[in-house]
């Protein structure tokens, strides 16, 4: 959680209430799932990578109405198995 929130602070971004619950609760999947093959940081900025990808495909389709500096839920929601490879 550490290094995805030092990533967003990094990038300029906050993140929307809730989210810090559904990335600290992916973060832990991650590392359950892999065990001994987390790699704490690298898998997190993957994690990160996709989170701020999926931001742009969500702001794209808004109309300028978003705000460009949220992770917002639909950003960072979903299995951390099907985020990260």
């Amino acid at each position: 959680m550490d290094i995805f929130e030092g990533m967003c602070k990094s990038y300029k971004l906050k993140l929307a209430p809730a989210v810090k619950e559904v990335v600290r609760k992916t973060c832990a999947e991650m590392k359950t799932t892999k065990g001994h093959r987390f790699a704490n940081g690298r898998d997190v900025r993957k994690y990160f990578e996709q989170c701020v990808e999926r931001q742009a495909m969500r702001i794209s389709k808004e109309d300028g109405k978003a705000d460009l500096n949220t992770l917002e839920l639909a950003d960072v929601g979903g299995s951390s198995l099907a985020l990260v490879g």
